[in-house]
């Protein structure tokens, strides 16, 4: 796996893959590295042959992933304990004074996200407009 800024290539493994990559080496005729005397020499036909096979059937495939840098641990957590409340919310039967708590924190933590949300948008927008300005658009 090979990372590049905010892009990661690596290959795509599925079981149909691995099923006709083993069939395609099973037709590949290995009598070149049996014949070979010299070991490296045979160790070299048999790895090309493999290399080839490989790329061809997991060929690498550019994985472009999003850097969220607005989502903080702070906000993480918070959603891990909203969904806990919800869980509980689902299963027992809360009294009133939970179940206002729950909506409360609900509440809070939607107001919380949205304004980390609108803060990225302003960074990103702010950060477009000094490039539209360098490059005298």
């Amino acid at each position: 796996m090979l990372q590049r800024g905010k892009a990661i290539t690596s290959r795509q493994h599925s079981e149909r893959g691995v099923e006709k990559f083993k069939y395609v080496l099973s037709k590949v005729s290995w009598q070149e590295v049996y014949l070979t005397s010299d070991v490296n020499s045979a160790l070299q036909i048999f790895r090309d042959n493999f290399d080839y096979f490989s790329n061809t059937e997991f060929p690498y495939k550019l994985q472009k992933f999003r850097n969220n840098n607005w989502i903080t641990r702070v906000l993480k957590n918070s959603g891990k304990r909203m969904r806990f409340w919800n869980s509980l919310k689902r299963i027992f039967n809360l009294p009133s004074e939970a179940q206002a708590y729950i909506k409360r924190y609900q509440i809070t933590y939607r107001m919380v996200l949205k304004e980390a949300k609108k803060r990225e948008n302003d960074r990103l927008i702010k950060k477009r407009q000094i490039r539209l300005k360098i490059y005298g658009n």
